[in-house]
């Protein structure tokens, strides 16, 4: 948004159409966008970029198979943590340890270690509890 807004007065693009995809986009970024270009025409242009998302190019499937070797080695790693008493907290710090140390920049979500009552939980999370 930092980089768009300043491309649309740059453009003089402010009354013009645009596509948006609000499935990849934060709802707060979405209604700033709308709010700062009234004058904007909004389409939601999902059923466009969906499609020609499922075609991947040589380096996206490289980046793909990295990025799976990494969070294999952050799975390998946290069963190797999980002991009686050790707490959900610590088996995630050692598996981002080692994803980190395997590459990793940044999570796509949070890293989930869920026990006990805890697993039944859809979208986990990590807390103090002991294994």
């Amino acid at each position: 948004m930092q980089d768009f807004f300043p491309l649309v007065k740059q453009h003089n693009v402010s009354e013009k159409k645009v596509g948006f995809c609000v499935h990849s986009n934060q709802g707060f970024l979405v209604y700033k966008f709308l709010k700062a270009n009234p004058k904007m025409k909004f389409i939601e242009n999902e059923e466009i970029l969906m499609p020609l998302r499922f075609v991947k190019g040589s380096e996206e499937i490289e980046a793909m198979k990295k990025t799976a070797e990494v969070a294999s080695k952050g799975v390998t790693v946290a069963i190797a943590a999980v002991k009686p008493g050790v707490t959900e907290i610590e088996v995630a710090a050692e598996a981002e340890y080692a994803m980190r140390r395997a590459g990793a920049m940044r999570f796509g979500s949070s890293t989930f270690v869920d026990s006990g009552p805890h697993s039944i939980w859809l979208h986990g999370g990590t807390s103090r509890r002991n294994i």
